[in-house]
């Protein structure tokens, strides 16, 4: 059903829309859920290349893309390269306002980051 809507949103709004980009981090999120780890890399690689383009590297999408990358590495094994993606989330997060969205990043990351 994401895939679907990844397709329409495409389609109809183009690949670098805001909705395109939820929709290509929301897919990515799913294939980690479904094992799929090295699809959702690709995914969250392409959709991190558009978002940085388009929402620049501090906006809270792209932080939330960047510790999904890192949650899929993370799953791959490779944590010391999982835990330099966690530390980039954190540390582009700072400063940012905290709206509920992005919470979870900041959470997260943060004790990753106090850690190393």
């Amino acid at each position: 059903m994401i895939l679907q809507w990844l397709e329409l949103s495409e389609n109809a709004l183009g690949k670098e829309h805001h909705q395109t980009l939820n929709s290509m981090s929301y897919l990515s999120a799913t294939l980690i859920k479904q094992g799929k780890y090295w699809g959702s890399q690709k995914l969250y690689e392409e959709t991190l290349k558009l978002q940085i383009r388009v929402l620049g590297e501090g906006h809270p999408d792209t932080c939330e893309s960047i510790q999904g990358l890192g949650n899929v590495i993370s799953q791959q094994g490779k944590y010391e390269e999982a835990r330099r993606l966690h530390r980039a989330a954190f540390q582009a997060t700072q400063g940012l306002p905290m709206p509920c969205k992005h919470s979870e990043v900041r959470g997260f990351t943060s004790g990753i980051c106090r850690e190393g």
